[in-house]
């Protein structure tokens, strides 16, 4: 076998390996379907595990139920940090 043939071989394995790698999945093929809406995984982990995500600027909670929340979390992860102002000039 010659030096041309051999480089030709090596180069179809290297390209039969081009569309794997292409097309790999992180998952099971026919597994996976779609994303779930992340109010929804938040509600059924409400629901299913009695686990709470809320965040502490969710318009759809009252000024003091904010505040509630803000101060639960600080209670059990301490204070966030404080966000730096933007130096100009």
């Amino acid at each position: 076998m010659d030096g041309g043939n051999q480089m030709a071989v090596e180069y179809r394995a290297i390209g039969d390996l081009i569309p794997y790698a292409r097309n790999a999945r992180t998952h099971p093929r026919d597994y996976g379907g779609q994303r779930r809406d992340p109010e929804q995984v938040k509600r059924e982990g409400w629901q299913e595990q009695g686990v709470l995500a809320v965040s502490a600027d969710d318009l759809r909670l009252t000024w003091p139920e904010r505040e509630l929340v803000r101060q639960l979390a600080e209670k059990l992860y301490g204070p966030r940090p404080v966000a730096k102002e933007a130096h100009h000039g």
